[in-house]
């Protein structure tokens, strides 16, 4: 892994004063990558307020939780081909052709950094902790299916749904709704 897994800090912090409760999903996307990576030489899990006071926000970083909870995907928010609504997170994701707007809804979306685009961003995030969820379970139960759109662009991005199909009040499938790919 040569870069950062970027959680919500869990104490109020930001403009919002928010704090995150979806940082426990980083775990599933340890297990997740532990097949596919070494373990790096320094700690690669770090809190958005510590990534931004040592300014470490020009690296390679996978982000977890939105613009709400994470001051570091409200940095790269407008960058996404798929973002988050400026002034209201929690009101909605917005693509190029709607809005969505349910709880359940989040994004996986893959930009060059804009503050060094030598390095890539990997945002898994939701309008809350529970989108979030469902960013992180498609991304790492169901990537081949998520990555059929994909073919190698700079920047893209998928809305996804969480669903509860057996009724238990947890999400347990994810439904991919929109892909948005730019060159």
């Amino acid at each position: 892994l040569k870069g950062l897994v970027v959680v919500g800090s869990p104490h109020p912090h930001g403009p919002l004063q928010s704090v995150a409760s979806d940082g426990h999903y980083g775990f599933q996307l340890g297990l997740f990558l532990g097949r596919y990576v070494r373990m790096p030489p320094d700690f690669a899990v770090r809190l958005d307020v510590d990534v931004k006071a040592e300014r470490l926000y020009g690296e390679n970083m996978i982000l977890l939780g939105g613009p709400g909870t994470n001051v570091i995907t409200a940095m790269v928010n407008r960058y996404l081909p798929v973002s988050f609504m400026e002034g209201n997170y929690w009101g909605g994701i917005v693509s190029p052709t709607q809005s969505y707007t349910n709880e359940y809804v989040g994004i996986v979306a893959k930009i060059p950094n804009p503050y060094n685009d030598e390095k890539t961003v990997i945002v898994m995030a939701g309008l809350r902790a529970v989108g979030t969820k469902a960013s992180v379970m498609v991304f790492t139960r169901a990537y081949e299916k998520l990555l059929e759109g994909y073919n190698g662009e700079k920047s893209w991005a998928a809305v996804i749904q969480g669903r509860d199909l057996d009724g238990d009040g947890r999400v347990d499938a994810v439904d991919t709704l929109e892909i948005v790919n730019k060159v």
